[in-house]
């Protein structure tokens, strides 16, 4: 029997971006396991059909001594049950399950889902992540990637020359779990309502939300901004809390991380996301299979997702003037206007962005 296994940082991301794979798997006969840290989704996933094995990881760790052991714990669990092909996600699976499959049948299934702060900067951290993943992505591995920029980067730094057919549509959107829902942006409104969804780090651009939605409120009355999503203190891009309180206000709101972020999108009329760059926005994308308008940096990951100005705007990268300029052009449209703006937003979701398109993929790579 086939067996594939999934590794990644959490349970969590593993129930949440990848459920639909899974059980796709599994009806089709194929033995799921999985390879994360416990936590309280581990038991989902478990009910799902899944074998789960608890492996700790440290994402900010650098120790050579817990990644070497990480690298063995991996080769370990892989080993024993005997995996045919291994699904990776983030960058630390990414890497050292493929090293540890140097050794070993197993097959890695690699998805760049995002550079990463490392890969931002030029120097010698992001030095060192280019040599990393150029040894994990040597020999017979199977890559994919969730744009085309991410795949061109690679190719660029000689770190791995992609196949073009295999950039996939971020994790993909399940249509019928995120219906549309934005009846209420063609409804007369007494508050015009933005939100900012994601982690609060500096590479999501959460200073230029914060700027701009401090110029906005400054200047209208009828506006709110709310901010859902939580502190990492584990990424290198973190922000200080105090920096979020400064910007507090009636009207700009820190209201943590949110498990059902559908509740959040009935009573949104605009998410903005001013990252500097993403593999493939999943808040952008979930915002827009609800209806909803979106607005995001001119960046890979979330240009995709925008044609400017029929289900949202771009603007400019580290620059809040732009963004306050674009927030204001939202702020023009009247009812219907901002309704077809959803509407059309759904509509690319649809045609490009549904998880059927990820499932086909991976199904095609792995029953092969």
């Amino acid at each position: 029997m086939t067996n594939v296994a999934f590794a990644g940082n959490s349970s969590w991301s593993i129930l949440n971006f990848r459920k639909n794979l899974i059980l796709a798997l599994i009806n089709r006969g194929i033995e799921v396991h999985v390879i994360a840290p416990y936590d309280i989704y581990s038991e989902k996933l478990i009910k799902l059909g899944c074998h789960f094995h608890h492996i700790h990881i440290n994402r900010r760790s650098i120790n050579p001594l817990t990644d070497l052991i990480l690298i063995f714990r991996y080769f370990q669990v892989i080993r024993k049950t005997k995996i045919k092909y291994i699904c990776t996600f983030n960058i630390k699976p990414n890497l050292y399950v493929s090293y540890a499959c140097f050794f070993l049948k197993a097959k890695p299934i690699v998805n760049i889902s995002g550079l990463g702060s490392a890969f931002l900067g030029k120097n010698f951290i992001s030095n060192i992540a280019k040599f990393l993943y150029r040894i994990a992505l040597f020999g017979n591995k199977i890559v994919f990637f969730q744009n085309q920029a991410d795949l061109k980067f690679f190719d660029e730094a000689n770190i791995f020359s992609g196949n073009p057919n295999n950039v996939l549509p971020g994790s993909g959107i399940d249509l019928s779990f995120y219906e549309k829902n934005n009846n209420h942006l063609a409804t007369k409104k007494n508050i015009t309502k933005f939100a900012f969804i994601g982690r609060l780090i500096n590479d999501k651009g959460i200073i230029e939300f914060l700027e701009a939605a401090q110029e906005i409120t400054s200047k209208y009355d009828d506006v709110e901004f709310n901010i859902y999503g939580d502190l990492d203190l584990n990424n290198p891009s973190s922000i200080n809390e105090n920096i979020i309180k400064k910007y507090s206000s009636k009207k700009i709101q820190f209201l943590g991380k949110i498990n059902n972020i559908k509740e959040a999108l009935q009573k949104t009329h605009c998410v903005i996301l001013p990252s500097y760059r993403e593999g493939m926005s999943r808040s952008l994308l979930e915002a827009s299979a609800c209806g909803i308008p979106i607005i995001a940096t001119d960046v890979p990951g979330c240009r995709e997702i925008i044609s400017d100005q029929n289900n949202g705007y771009l603007c400019k990268i580290k620059d809040s003037k732009d963004l306050f300029f674009k927030i204001e052009q939202f702020l023009e449209l009247s009812n219907d206007e901002l309704k077809a703006m959803g509407d059309y937003g759904r509509y690319k979701v649809e045609k490009e962005f549904c998880v059927e398109l990820v499932i086909k993929k991976y199904l095609e790579a792995i029953l092969a």
